[in-house]
């Protein structure tokens, strides 16, 4: 019996990678991802291997209308966040617990330590299952006393709300609902790249409550980042031949800054985040 860190982890993971539930939980894609230089993972640097061919995206089959700055922010609304609330709800008290939460999601993008670990088991004729995992964001900046509401905007029963933080000046974009592509954007196969910062795309299951798959999604991205930036695997293997086991751990431990969201595109079943930010610190 002996440890041996090699292509090994790596072909097992990827071939977990490719199941269909790939998107289900974020930590179990980001790490995997981090490993085989999948869709949604890659420095922002070219990787020194090339990355694994993406996921193809079911074009809609009806056409998902959002307001045009929840799926593209762009550079004049840097800074600010999504969060949701019901619409259930009078529309006064929905906007108020949508800042409220967008507090929280204000502090988490300026700085945010993010750490990864998980474990897996194959060999002996059984397929690769999890033996346990951890995923942990913690927010480094402080949560700010008080945010305020730039748009808002219904869509099938979720109030979509833009927040920026309480001495950010940002001008109130146009309220317009405009329809998702058709095709998936450059991104969703191909990262961009920029000086000094890194990106990832999140990959979630849509679901009936829209606010379930983007926030997963987007959860997903974080931990994207995190893995593509520093990821240890170890693979310990037992036996051999036919019946030789391994166990694979995967960890990372990363600080992130100035996170921001990019872009948004789904398909008929999946929400797909495109996230930004910089490193601050690695292990």
């Amino acid at each position: 019996m002996g440890a041996r860190q090699d292509s090994r982890a790596r072909r097992s993971l990827a071939g977990l990678f490719l199941f269909p539930v790939v998107a289900s939980r974020a930590v179990r894609s980001a790490l995997l991802g981090a490993s085989v230089g999948a869709l949604a993972c890659a420095p922002a640097m070219p990787p020194a291997m090339p990355p694994a061919a993406p996921a193809v995206a079911v074009p809609l089959a009806e056409a998902f209308e959002y307001p045009a700055w929840f799926l593209s922010p762009g550079p004049a609304l840097a800074g600010t966040v999504t969060s949701f609330a019901s619409v259930g709800l009078r529309r006064a008290a929905a906007d108020s617990v949508a800042v409220e939460e967008a507090r929280a999601r204000i502090a988490l993008a300026r700085r945010v330590r993010i750490e990864l670990d998980a474990a897996f088991q194959s060999g002996l004729g059984v397929a690769l299952t999890s033996q346990g995992e951890r995923f942990r964001e913690i927010a480094l900046s402080p949560v700010p006393d008080s945010a305020w509401l730039v748009a808002s905007a219904a869509v099938r029963g979720t109030l979509f709300a833009l927040v920026a933080g309480p001495r950010q000046s940002v001008e109130p974009p146009g309220d317009a609902l405009v329809p998702v592509a058709a095709t998936p954007p450059a991104w969703v196969g191909t990262l961009p790249r920029g000086e000094g910062v890194v990106y990832a795309v999140g990959v979630a299951p849509a679901t009936f409550r829209e606010a379930g798959g983007w926030l997963e999604a987007e959860r997903h991205a974080r931990a994207q980042l995190a893995a593509s930036v520093s990821s240890r695997v170890r693979t310990l293997a037992m036996g051999a031949g036919r019946d030789e086991a391994t166990v694979t751990t995967v960890s990372s431990a990363v600080t992130l800054a100035d996170l921001v969201v990019e872009g948004r595109w789904r398909d008929r079943s999946t929400c797909f985040v495109l996230v930004r930010g910089r490193v601050l610190e690695a292990q």
